[in-house]
């Protein structure tokens, strides 16, 4: 299983969506490498995009900005992804999806363990969720049906057993975002969101993680979710939302521990 090791000097930086947008990337890159943090896990609509000239910038200068910092940056994928094109790229022996030497893409239901506080966290990775704006999309161009979760997905992210954190883009049901833009999409369009956050939830409801942590809904937030009874005993997990670019730095950007908790201060602007 691949390893990072984290600790309070050293936190893991999480990011909300970029969207291929550069010089944002660039911005929090910076931003977490004046933290301290080694590695950047970056919850979907990362930015895989079409294989123009723009998209090959991108990665190259994200590639370069992490190589000249000495960080990785680890990526699950959105909605907002080239999907069949990442998903023809091979994987690597240790399941991970290098896209570069310091881009990696986790695959769905992958696991990797971070290790600080004195023990080893186990961390799964959920990307996919559901493009509310889908209608005004062209197929095989700006939207692609792998976005969303799939049956075989949700097996493989439950197969491991429980999980101390989960990465997701989508949030699961139950959760009640603070949404702004719920009000612009069609109903049809919602209720589709819906049904895919609830196949999370499944997964949530799996391997009851302590930590979530999600981007998708541009909106920072923290919440908490309350799992089945499991034995007579009750637990929480707790859901973090974060925004976008184009947002402030330090909602789109979050340090945490290994065992996914917020580290204060939040960030650091550069």
């Amino acid at each position: 299983m691949v390893t990072y090791t984290a600790s309070r000097a050293n936190p893991v930086a999480l990011a909300g969506d970029w969207h291929g947008n550069l010089a944002w990337a660039q911005k929090v890159i910076r931003s977490a490498a004046a933290a301290d943090a080694g590695l950047i896990v970056q919850l979907g609509d990362f930015g895989y995009w079409r294989p123009d000239p723009s998209t090959r910038k991108y990665l190259f200068r994200v590639e370069r900005l992490l190589a000249e910092l000495g960080m990785q940056l680890w990526w699950i994928d959105g909605n907002h992804e080239d999907h069949p094109r990442l998903r023809v790229l091979p994987l690597a022996e240790d399941g991970t999806r290098p896209i570069s030497e310091h881009v990696v893409h986790l695959p769905r239901g992958f696991r990797f363990t971070v290790e600080g506080d004195g023990r080893s966290y186990t961390w799964l990775a959920v990307g996919g969720a559901v493009s509310l704006d889908r209608q005004w999309r062209t197929p095989g161009r700006s939207w692609w049906p792998e976005e969303r979760l799939t049956d075989d997905d949700i097996a493989v992210a439950l197969r491991g057993g429980p999980a101390d954190v989960l990465i997701s883009h989508d949030a699961p049901l139950g959760v009640d975002v603070p949404d702004p833009r719920r009000g612009r999409w069609p109903e049809a369009a919602l209720a589709e969101a819906d049904e895919h956050r609830a196949l999370l939830r499944v997964v949530v409801d799996g391997v009851r993680p302590r930590q979530l942590w999600h981007g998708h809904f541009h909106v920072q937030y923290d919440a908490d979710l309350a799992l089945p009874v499991v034995d007579g005993g009750e637990s929480t997990c707790a859901v973090h939302g974060l925004d976008c670019d184009g947002s402030e730095v330090g909602a789109n950007l979050a340090l945490v521990s290994a065992s996914g908790q917020r580290i204060t201060p939040a960030y650091v602007t550069t």
